[in-house]
């Protein structure tokens, strides 16, 4: 053979075709020919075979255990297989309900499913998967209204044996090189909704690389990373496991990036809104180690959130950034420590009218008003404690819906550390608010268990217009009024106590309707020594008979101005309007606390009011300018002070002035009044028919009030005062006795001027109350008709009985048959013009009249006249006896002319009345001589006492020959 090859390449020609097609035949030959060829190109065979007919199968078998097992249809596209390489892929795989329709898109299904898995490592009873990629996952479900979703559920299968325990085995140790899904699609029906509400969440891109979990003491710890996109948000989350002898130890860490929020309403329908929108970043890390709680740690920041509620025109709740940080959270001891927590940019709805205040709460269900809580199950969890080390407000608005436009609160800063649910703990707090150009600043402390706070308030130019306007139910609206000062809160058990210093500058009060009612002030100070109220903290109830005290230090008050109004209903001021029909009634024991107050010091300066009286025709109108007021030592509900003093100029600039001491149980008030004008007040004075024509009014007061006793004296003066009209002339005389006119002009001096002089005084026992107007009314009373009596009992008048006037002075006596005055009467006359000197007002008719003594005494008259002529005197008393009888007569009635007494013998006096009763006195005779009395004592008062002739007036004459007296009457009359 080898001599053979040697020829053979010894050979130079080159062999020919056949020769060599021989001789590679018989190599291939001698290669089959060999047994281990043969068994491994049979087995060769039997692979391929098993590789081409292997995936129907497994896709039958597949198919057939699904459907088996489910109430629904599952199809397969195709099955791939990788035999050596240990890898194998689904297509088009569709699960769909059992009764579903031909176009109802399939429950489940996806494009391919690949997975490689490692064959070595199973010998090592490890799983080894190298690749795994789900492409074109799609799943459709509903939500029923119940809450549940809509999945295919397992059929009932045949009762299987009762598994016997297996003996514990070695575990399985878990590989995963590389996982991977894309494009996946998870589409929601949500009939929980009305109308249902589709939702797609879609799932770009999630990938698992190098995750392992390993068991033995000795093994690697296993690591796993997840990724996932949404929309243009990414989520990674990256575990580690690591064995320990006593179980595992699991650290995990996740970072959210730029997570989209939207629409994750639609998950939650309970919650009532309309829309929701944010963006989520977070680096969180949990660790759990065997025998210990899980902890949780780390940032979470929830940037540009939208919460909206339906009807809403913008959003109920949102923010430009939540940032959170926790340093440890303990679900199972039901603790969280937090680092910070910072808000900025945020926005609140509020409307404090409805229930809930908070739209965003509106949708959520409520418990009935007024149910208190259910008390905690038995064996409930205990609370959560928690601490946050800082918490950060920053640039964030509530906006308050009461009355248009909205009340804008913002919170420009506020920083709280500290914050604790520990008992006890304090928490640091600092806090700016903004109200448009008014700012509130808050620092201190403060504590929630038990509720407790020390706070300085800082205010500077709030203004108080929109806070009043905006909750609708104030009754008057603020033009004007900005609130500053600075204020020391403390809040501890068993009160609340405030203190410091308030300012209202430039209040303004309207109503909200009409202009019968104004208040205004320049300057408001208010000097706060302590405001004490108690049970309003948490704890035991303070005693219903402990009071609300206020004790302030000063309240000064510049140029306040009050404008009122007085109608048929009384003084009109704002009010809120009647409460709506179906309000309930305030229960029976709303009465509140009782009230005490002191004011060390008042003072109020330049103020002001105007009055308009509509209850009188024409209305009266009046101002009371340069109001001062200063007052000490006042005291709430004792009533009592130390001194005050009052000054005003009232209408007309009239001064007017008060004063007023207390020493104890002493009280001394002095008051005084110049030139008051009177005709001011004619709108309340011509009801009575009268009207002042003109006049003025001064007075001065001094009273002592002691505890059993009081006494008084009012000084009042009226000066040129004159009336017009004279319709109420009958309704002062039913009063007083006498008409008004003539009780002025009995009142008025030389001078114009009326003075009176009112003394009031009495006593209290058993501590009985006084009625001060009724007292005051009675001594008025008493002093006018004293004043009226003093010069009526000159000119004769008296008083009569209760407490009234008789102006009829006795007439001034005659003597009888001539016209002078009666010798005993002229002290009488001297008396009137007295009076009449000091009552230049005061005039006098003067009405003479005659009677039966002057008809006698001018029968005497005729007589004498005839016994003194020379001639017929025997022709006239023809029957007289002598001469001597004659002669008697005559010297008598000379004597009685005289204004003598003469007395006759019975002889002589028959003689007499013979003779006069053949004398006749005529009524004229007789009128004449009345008139003549009058006009002699007319003559008499002019010539001398000086009283002018147009203030006597003569009267008609009367005669009355069987009443008549020999007498001049007096009426009285008032002069214009």
């Amino acid at each position: 053979m080898a001599s053979a090859r040697r020829l053979a390449y010894d050979r130079p020609a080159v062999p020919d075709a056949n020769e060599r097609a021989e001789r590679r035949w018989g190599g291939w030959s001698s290669w089959l020919a060999r047994r281990r060829v043969r068994i491994a190109l049979g087995l060769l065979v039997l692979a391929v075979a098993v590789r081409v007919a292997l995936p129907p199968v497994l896709r039958r078998v597949i198919v057939s255990q699904a459907n088996a097992a489910l109430a629904g249809r599952l199809e397969v596209g195709d099955v791939d297989l990788w035999l050596v390489l240990g890898g194998a892929a689904l297509t088009d795989v569709a699960l769909r309900a059992e009764s579903a329709a031909p176009t109802d898109p399939p429950l489940v299904a996806f494009h391919r499913l690949y997975v490689r898995v490692g064959w070595l490592p199973l010998l090592r009873r490890t799983l080894r998967v190298k690749d795994f990629a789900l492409d074109g996952l799609a799943v459709n479900v509903d939500r029923l209204q119940s809450g549940a979703l809509v999945l295919p559920a397992l059929r009932a299968g045949p009762p299987k044996p009762e598994a016997k325990p297996a003996p514990p085995a070695k575990p399985w140790n878990v590989v995963i090189d590389r996982a991977a899904l894309r494009d996946g699609h998870l589409r929601l029906r949500d009939y929980v909704v009305e109308p249902p509400e589709p939702v797609e969440l879609v799932l770009a891109a999630l990938e698992l690389k190098g995750f392992s979990f390993q068991y033995g003491t000795g093994s690697e710890p296993g690591h796993g990373v997840i990724e996932a996109r949404f929309a243009d948000g990414t989520v990674r989350v990256e575990t580690t496991v690591t064995t320990r002898s006593d179980g595992f130890a699991v650290d995990a860490r996740v970072e959210v990036t730029n997570l989209p929020l939207d629409r994750t309403e639609v998950h939650v329908p309970a919650l009532g809104w309309s829309g929701f929108r944010g963006r989520l970043d977070a680096a969180l890390t949990a660790r759990a180690e065997p025998g210990a709680n899980p902890m949780l740690g780390g940032t979470l920041a929830l940037s540009d959130l939208a919460v909206e509620v339906p009807g809403g025109e913008e959003p109920a709740l949102s923010w430009r950034r939540l940032d959170l940080d926790v340093e440890t959270l303990d679900v199972a001891a039901r603790h969280a420590r937090v680092k910070r927590v910072a808000l900025d940019g945020g926005a609140v709805l509020v409307r404090p009218p409805e229930t809930p205040p908070l739209p965003l709460l509106a949708g959520r269900p409520s418990a009935t008003a007024g149910t208190p809580p259910a008390p905690p199950p038995e064996g409930a969890p205990p609370p959560w404690t928690w601490s946050v080390a800082k918490l950060e407000v920053s640039d964030t608005l509530a906006k308050v819906f009461l009355e248009p436009p909205p009340l804008e609160i913002r919170i420009v800063e506020a920083t709280v550390t500290d914050l604790s649910s520990a008992e006890g703990s304090p928490a640091t707090v600092a806090l700016e608010l903004r109200e448009g150009e008014g700012t509130i600043a808050l620092d201190g402390k403060v504590g929630l268990d038990p509720l407790a706070a020390h706070l300085t308030a800082r205010i500077d130019r709030l203004a108080l217009g929109r806070l009043v306007a905006a909750t609708g139910a104030a009754p008057v609206l603020l033009p004007g009024g900005a609130l500053g000062g600075e204020l020391t809160i403390a809040a501890e058990h068993p009160a609340l106590v405030v203190s410091g210093q308030l300012a209202l500058a430039d209040l303004q009060v309207a109503p909200r309707e009409g202009e019968d009612f104004s208040l205004a002030w320049k300057q408001l100070d208010l000097g706060i020594r302590e405001i004490r109220v108690p049970g309003v903290l948490p704890g035991e109830p303070a005693a219903p008979a402990e009071p609300l005290r206020i004790d302030l230090e000063r309240l000064h008050l510049s140029n306040p101005s009050v404008a009122l109004t007085r109608t048929s209903e009384g003084i009109v001021l704002p009010t809120a309007g009647a409460p709506a029909a179906d309000a309930a009634p305030p229960p029976a024991d709303a009465g509140g606390r009782p009230l005490a107050l002191t004011l060390a010091n008042l003072d109020l300066e330049g103020g002001q009011v105007s009055v308009l009286d509509r209850t009188t025709k024409p209305f009266y109108q009046g101002r009371l300018a340069a109001i001062r007021v200063a007052a000490h030592g006042l005291g709430y509900p004792e009533t009592v002070f130390d001194d005050f003093a009052l000054s005003l100029r009232a209408p007309g600039n009239a001064p007017l002035s008060f004063k007023g001491t207390r020493s104890g149980s002493r009280i001394r008030l002095d008051a005084s009044g110049e030139r008051i004008p009177l005709t001011q007040f004619n709108p309340y004075v011509t009801a009575s028919g009268y009207s002042i024509a003109r006049g003025a009014a001064s007075f001065g007061s001094r009273a002592r009030w002691e505890t059993d006793r009081y006494d008084s004296e009012t000084t009042l003066r009226l000066a040129g005062l004159d009336l017009a009209g004279a319709e109420g002339d009958s309704l002062f005389a039913q009063h007083f006795g006498v008409p008004l006119t003539l009780a002025l002009g009995l009142m008025r001096d030389v001078h114009g001027v009326i003075a009176l002089t009112i003394p009031v005084s009495g006593g209290r026992t058993g501590g009985a109350q006084v009625d001060v107007g009724a007292v005051i009314t009675e001594a008025l009373r008493h002093a006018i008709v004293n004043a009226l009596a003093s010069p009526l009992r000159l000119i004769g008048a008296v008083v009569a009985g209760g407490d009234k006037v008789d102006a009829t002075p006795e007439p001034i006596a005659c003597a009888p048959g001539r016209a002078e005055v009666d010798a005993g009467a002229r002290t009488r006359v001297e008396q009137l013009g007295t009076v009449l000197g000091s009552a230049p007002a005061l005039r006098l008719e003067l009405r003479g009249s005659a009677g039966g003594p002057d008809v006698r005494a001018l029968q005497e008259a005729a007589i004498l006249a005839d016994l003194s002529a020379d001639k017929g005197a025997l022709g006239t008393l023809r029957n007289l006896a002598s001469r001597g009888t004659r002669s008697a007569i005559r010297d008598a009635l000379a004597a009685r002319a005289s204004g003598k007494s003469a007395e006759l013998s019975p002889e002589l006096a028959k003689t007499l009345d013979e003779w006069a009763a053949e004398r006749t006195v005529s009524d004229g005779a007789l009128r004449a001589l009345a008139a003549a009395r009058a006009a002699r004592l007319q003559s008499l008062l002019v010539q001398d006492y000086g009283i002018p002739a147009e203030r006597l007036a003569l009267g008609e004459p009367a005669v009355d020959r069987d009443a008549g007296r020999p007498a001049v009457a007096i009426a009285l009359a008032a002069g214009r």
